[in-house]
This record gives C-alpha cells, sequence and structure tokens, in this order.
C-alpha cells in the first residue's frame, strides 16, 4: 500500500491540467470565430471548417450532441456523424473544430474534434 501511494500522486500531478480531447485533432491554423457570426450569416460558412469556443450549456445522455454557448450566442453540435462522443461535460469551457451545415433552416455544427480546457 505505501508503494501504491507515491504512483497515485505522481499521476495525479501528471494528470492535472491536460486537456480532454475526442475526435480529430484541433488544427492550428484555424482561429476561433463568434457564434453570432454563424447564425447571422449562415451560408457564409456552410460547409466551411471553423472553430468555436465556449461553454457546454447542454448535453445528450450518451454525449453525441450538445449545445456550446458564447458571449454572442448559442448553437447545436452534432457528434454523431463523425462517430464519436464525448462524456458529460456541461458548464466546461470547450473548443470545437467542425463543418457548418445547415438543418431544417438553421445552421449546426458537425463537430470533427472536441477539446477541453
Amino acid at each position: 500500500m505505501k508503494k501504491l501511494i507515491p504512483l497515485v500522486i505522481i499521476i495525479l500531478l501528471f494528470s492535472c491540467g491536460t486537456k480532454d480531447k475526442y475526435g480529430k485533432e484541433i488544427p492550428n491554423n484555424l482561429s476561433p470565430i463568434k457564434i453570432k457570426e454563424i447564425l447571422n450569416s449562415p451560408t457564409n460558412y456552410q460547409n466551411k471548417e471553423i472553430l468555436i469556443v465556449g461553454e457546454i450549456t447542454a448535453e445528450c445522455g450518451s454525449g453525441c450532441w450538445f449545445f456550446i454557448q458564447d458571449e454572442t450566442g448559442q448553437i447545436y453540435v452534432d457528434l454523431a456523424p463523425s462517430k464519436f462522443a464525448i462524456p458529460q461535460r456541461r458548464g466546461r469551457k470547450t473548443v470545437v473544430y467542425g463543418k457548418v451545415e445547415i438543418k431544417n433552416g438553421e445552421p449546426i455544427i458537425v463537430g470533427k474534434g472536441v477539446e477541453f480546457k
């Protein structure tokens, strides 16, 4: 038991500050855009890869979709087409890499990669 305690401490120290990443790697060459820009001009962003940063406000139980909000608005993110899901992270600061699509007249993000800060 005494040998296990230092190991647990080392694991905790190395895991602090790490980021949770799911799906594809988020490209370094994209700058985040505000959700309001997508909501105001969805056809300008349709089928384009984007990066948004915000907080998860609602999430499905299995983690296949969620809503993300920044200071300018809220948008739906669908992960199912990319065949991955995330754990429950409501309230966490989140970076989403994805493609804008228009479904039923509304813009959504098909998430390709998600990272928690």
